[in-house]
């Protein structure tokens, strides 16, 4: 005769990660560049005209996809984030700071005011709402001596010091994660039409941006472990 069992535990409830993207109001990251969209090339007087895969076949993008340089057929390289946030998504309102290393022109503008510019850094203000926080390259490395822009952050300044010290997940991201039992991370690993055919060609933690090729695994099982 069959004998009903008790469970043993309460069910876990489990959810799958949402894609990395700009337009995104999770934004789990402190640093918002890891969640920027792949470079486009302006061309003079438009927006775009030259696609990310144009970029790389010219070899114009470094490993990571920082951009090693501007051609003269250029106006500019860029990126947006934070683009068309809702107007109640408040919390990523407040002064960024943008900093990066290497020699060569950031401009920065779109939904970005009172933008100030200084030695290595960029701080802006932000508010939700249309449109992007546009972010252009306008020169890298142009006196040729390898020290192209690169790692670009973009940090709220009230995160700074979690930033500074180690934090890598913005708290209300982890807040809204507390209590799952299981993290699906499909979409975080950009697995659907994947191209990628080898250990060599997975995302990197210095990657750009984690739109590009997907979150790193190390990421991912950090994540893990900063939920429980």
């Amino acid at each position: 005769e069959a004998v009903a069992s008790e469970p043993t535990a309460e069910p876990g409830l489990g959810m799958n990660l949402a894609y990395l993207r700009d337009w995104s109001s999770a934004q789990p990251f402190l640093d918002v560049m890891k969640t920027a969209r792949r470079w486009i090339g302006h061309k003079p007087g438009q927006w775009g005209g030259v696609s990310y895969e144009s970029l790389m076949a010219q070899d114009l993008l470094d490993e990571q996809g920082w951009p090693k340089r501007v051609p003269g057929d250029l106006g500019s390289i860029g990126t947006v984030i934070l683009t068309d946030l809702p107007p109640e998504a408040e919390i990523f309102a407040g002064e960024y700071l943008l900093r990066f290393k290497g020699e060569g022109i950031v401009e920065v503008s779109g939904r970005a005011q009172n933008v100030r510019y200084g030695k290595g850094e960029v701080r802006f203000e932000f508010t939700p709402g249309s449109g992007p926080v546009v972010i252009r390259i306008q020169r890298s490395d142009p006196y040729g001596k390898g020290d192209h822009l690169r790692d670009i952050t973009v940090v709220k300044r009230e995160n700074l010091a979690a930033y500074e010290s180690g934090a890598v997940f913005h708290p209300a991201y982890l807040k809204v994660l507390q209590g799952l039992d299981t993290l699906r991370f499909m979409d975080w690993g950009n697995t659907n039409n994947s191209r990628l055919a080898s250990w060599d060609e997975r995302a990197r933690v210095d990657d750009f941006s984690y739109t590009r090729q997907g979150v790193p695994y190390e990421v991912m099982q950090q994540l893990a472990g900063a939920v429980g």
